[in-house]
C-alpha cells in the first residue's frame, strides 16, 4: 500500500508556477506615448520641460488660471460665514401669524380686479361683466378673516393706516357677506356645470336607445 500522507503545511508551488504568476514588465516602447508615466502631485504652473505635457507651451498664450485664488479656494482655514439673511419687517400693526400673512398677499396679488371691486360686487350679487372670475371669488374665500381677525380688523377701520400692508388690504373683506360669496360662486360656475351635467344625461340616453333598439 502507498505510504500515509504526511500532515502540516502544503509544499511550495514549483519555481516555474511562481515565475508565470508575476506579472511582466512593460517597456517604454510598449507604453502609448512611448514613455513611462509617472502619478504626481496636481500642479496649476504651466507644465515642465522634460514631459509629454511640454508640447502644451508651443503656441499657447499664457496660463489664466490664477493659482492664488485655487489655493484659496481649496484651503482648510475657515472661512467665516456671511451674515444669515434677515426679511425686512413691514412696519405697522400685525393682526395675521407670518405664515397666514404670507399667504393672504400671494391670494390678493393674483387677483384681476381690485379686492374693494370684487367685494362690492359680492355685496350687490351683480354678475354684469365677463371680467369677475371664478378663481378671484375661491382667493376671496380663501382669505375671508376669521371672527377674531374680523373684530381685530374693524378696530382699525378709521385708522387703517396704523396697520400692515396685508392687514390694510384685507380690510374689504371685513363686510362680505360668507352667503352671498357662496351664492356668487354657484352662478359663475352654473352653466359650466349645466352643460357637462346635461352632456353626460345625453350619452346615457343614446346608450339606453341603443340598448332598446339592439336586437334581443
Amino acid at each position: 500500500p502507498p505510504p500515509p500522507k504526511a500532515k502540516g503545511r502544503p509544499a511550495a508551488p514549483p519555481p516555474k508556477a511562481a515565475a508565470a504568476q508575476t506579472p511582466r514588465k512593460v517597456s517604454a516602447a510598449e507604453t502609448p506615448f512611448g514613455q513611462r508615466i509617472h502619478l504626481v502631485l496636481p500642479q496649476y504652473d504651466a507644465p515642465d520641460s522634460g514631459t509629454i505635457f511640454e508640447t502644451l507651451n508651443v503656441g499657447c498664450a499664457a496660463s489664466k488660471v490664477d493659482t492664488s485664488m485655487m489655493k484659496r479656494m481649496f484651503s482648510s482655514d475657515t472661512v467665516h460665514a456671511s451674515r444669515p439673511f434677515a426679511p425686512k419687517i413691514a412696519p405697522g400693526v400685525k393682526i395675521f401669524d407670518t405664515s397666514r400673512a404670507q399667504k393672504v398677499a400671494i391670494l390678493l396679488s393674483k387677483l384681476k380686479l381690485s379686492l374693494a371691486e370684487i367685494c362690492g360686487r359680492i355685496q350687490a350679487l351683480d354678475l354684469n361683466g365677463a371680467n369677475l372670475r371664478i378663481e378671484d371669488l375661491e382667493a376671496v374665500a380663501a382669505c375671508l378673516p376669521t371672527t377674531k381677525e374680523k373684530e381685530a380688523l374693524e378696530a382699525y377701520r378709521d385708522c387703517a393706516d396704523d396697520l400692515r400692508d396685508v392687514e390694510r388690504m384685507a380690510l374689504p373683506l371685513c363686510g362680505t357677506s360668507v352667503a352671498r360669496l357662496r351664492i356668487m360662486r354657484v352662478a359663475l360656475t352654473h352653466a359650466a356645470v349645466h352643460a357637462a351635467l346635461r352632456r353626460r344625461c345625453e350619452i346615457l340616453q343614446r346608450a339606453a336607445d341603443e340598448l332598446r333598439k339592439s336586437p334581443a
